[in-house]
């Protein structure tokens, strides 16, 4: 009866020991969102990155809401643009139409410097990794504002 009860004791803290090993790495710094890097296209470069919240999430979920057309063309290599790469977690479900329908996983907004925070073109990657490129109709003065980016 004694070997039954150190094996039972045994199995038990076994058990426990693995709950508590999968609740440790399931904590918000094993969960957090991909970093948003902003890429500058007259310098070439990365010029920051910055931690992605679900406020920033949200904001990106309101932009696809304002999905005008699919875009027939963008000059992706032009001088003067911000692209800002925004990794979506979890992925985003997009129903526009016919435009476009499905998750996405990661968004990179295309802001011309010079031009109006109105309107831009959206980059978007479905969860094949396959690109879109759309329109979009929405302030993006509130989403600069939510990633901290006010150097335009």
């Amino acid at each position: 009866m004694n070997g039954k009860r150190s094996i039972l004791f045994f199995v038990i803290v076994t058990m426990v020991t693995l709950c508590f090993s999968t609740v440790h790495a399931a904590t918000p710094s094993a969960l957090r969102i991909p970093t948003i890097e902003i890429f500058d296209t007259t310098q070439g470069k990365v010029i920051a990155k910055i931690q992605n919240s679900g406020e920033i999430q949200q904001e990106v979920k309101n932009m696809l809401g304002r999905i005008i057309r699919r875009s027939p063309q963008a000059n992706l290599e032009a001088k003067n643009q911000l692209m800002i790469r925004v990794p979506l977690e979890p992925s985003i479900y997009v129903q526009k139409d016919s435009i476009i329908t499905g998750y996405m996983s990661e968004v990179i907004v295309i802001i011309n410097k010079s031009g109006s925070l109105s309107h831009s073109h959206l980059l978007l990657f479905n969860e094949e990794n396959q690109p879109v490129l759309i329109e979009c109709s929405f302030n993006l003065a509130s989403f600069l504002g939510k990633i901290g980016y006010h150097n335009r």
